[in-house]
């Protein structure tokens, strides 16, 4: 039986123990590395380091020793992790369901700007037509700062439009469309016509969309396989730079087909036709689980389901 000597024993130890420690601990648990978790964190280093040494007194266990270059387990860790899995998760959701009911006037979506042209439009006429109290908040920063999978962790954003998933159990994540990519250059392009071979393309430089998904650079190998001799003049992670270069210059730009139909009748450029075909891109609509428990999130997400309608075999 507790007395009250036990329970305010029992207090006083929780009292000192801060629950931000167990979201670092998961993060280096799961990336066996301090750099990727501060990366994954949007933190330093040094501040992980800091949060280890405060969970190895706590515990007193190293927790994690180093093999090399990467951290491993002790007995300790692992315990500690498959004890605090599920009910730091179920915390988490409670949290988040509680946050829900307090910000369900406001919704935060998160993805690029060239994505947003796509998503925002749908998402605000169906508040508008539907008459619904909510205000729609977009936001994107530099994919090397911020990780989508904690900033929906963390409740910073609802809904995370990428062109990679997030694989987290908390979180559905789903193809949502496929992006089609192409040619195109300026219309009075010295070289190339309407139509262009590959050896035809050889000998001219290329604008090409840069960023640290790994499905870019999956589409990037690609192109590097097509274009053996390829010469990249510019490398841009926005589209519509690329758009307003290959206008001006006599650069190929590889831009989606979308963005192609969007732009070509105010952008002085041309698609070019050739026998080249490449691998459609997926883009993925991630969110929390939980949100499905928020009315106004299910509302607009089933209706973006039924303006993209892809089976529920894509979630992940």
């Amino acid at each position: 039986m507790m007395t009250q000597e036990n329970i305010k024993n029992e207090n006083s130890a929780f009292s000192k123990f801060d629950l931000n420690l167990l979201r670092v601990f998961e993060a280096v648990y799961n990336t066996g590395s301090v750099k990727d978790a501060a990366l994954e964190l949007n933190c330093s280093a040094s501040s992980i380091s800091q949060s280890l040494n405060k969970l190895r007194d706590y515990f007193a266990d190293p927790l994690f020793v180093r093999e090399g270059s990467n951290l491993s387990c002790t007995v300790t860790a692992v315990n500690l992790y498959n004890s605090i899995d599920a009910n730091f998760r179920l915390l988490i959701d409670g949290i988040d369901t509680i946050t829900n009911k307090m910000t369900k006037n406001r919704l935060v979506v998160y993805c690029t700007p060239y994505l947003a042209t796509i998503i925002l439009p749908l998402i605000c006429l169906f508040i508008e037509e539907e008459k619904i109290n909510c205000k729609v908040v977009h936001q994107y920063h530099d994919p090397k700062s911020d990780s989508a999978s904690e900033l929906l962790a963390l409740r910073k954003v609802d809904l995370v439009f990428d062109i990679d998933p997030i694989y987290d159990s908390s979180i559905y994540s789903e193809v949502l469309f496929y992006e089609q990519r192409c040619l195109v250059c300026r219309k009075d392009h010295p070289r190339i016509k309407e139509t262009a071979n590959i050896e035809d393309l050889y000998q001219e430089s290329f604008s090409i969309f840069d960023s640290y998904a790994s499905s870019v650079k999956r589409a990037q190998s690609e192109l590097a396989k097509i274009f053996e001799q390829r010469k990249f003049a510019l490398r841009t992670s926005s589209i519509l730079a690329m758009g307003a270069v290959a206008e001006k210059t006599n650069l190929v730009a590889v831009i989606t087909e979308r963005f192609y139909q969007q732009i070509h009748t105010s952008f002085n450029i041309k698609k070019i036709k050739t026998n080249i075909t490449f691998t459609p891109n997926p883009i993925y609509m991630s969110y929390k689980k939980v949100n499905m428990q928020d009315e106004i999130s299910q509302k607009i997400i089933d209706h973006i389901h039924s303006v993209f309608p892809l089976t529920a075999e894509n979630k992940r």
